[in-house]
């Protein structure tokens, strides 16, 4: 997680006027609760002011059941807001159209 946060940092943070997140995506509830305490853990650790939430995404399980086994682990945990899947969907083909539109401009510069 440190070349996570590092990143972050370095090339994340000061996006969208501070207000920048990251995301990170695991096989598990368990390893995403074990990856946000070993994270915050690394902040504190660190001196970095850290955020004071973690964020989950699951497109198959209810929120109410989200929520439920997210408190076993962190007895604060909370649902926000539910968001719609194609969100994350059309975030996702914007990011490839990005990729795409850099690793062409990249490859045409090079060639110059």
């Amino acid at each position: 997680m440190r070349i996570v946060v590092e990143h972050f940092r370095a090339t994340v943070a000061h996006l969208l006027g501070g207000q920048a997140k990251t995301i990170v995506v695991t096989a598990s509830r368990k390893a995403a609760v074990c990856w946000a305490r070993a994270t915050e853990a690394y902040i504190r650790r660190q001196g970095y002011p850290g955020k004071d939430a973690a964020y989950a995404v699951d497109f198959v399980i209810e929120p109410a059941d989200v929520l439920q086994a997210f408190c076993q682990y962190r007895a604060s945990a909370g649902v926000a807001d539910e968001s719609a899947p194609s969100v994350v969907h059309d975030l996702r083909a914007s990011w490839k159209r990005l990729a795409c539109s850099t690793a062409s401009r990249s490859s045409a510069s090079s060639r110059s």
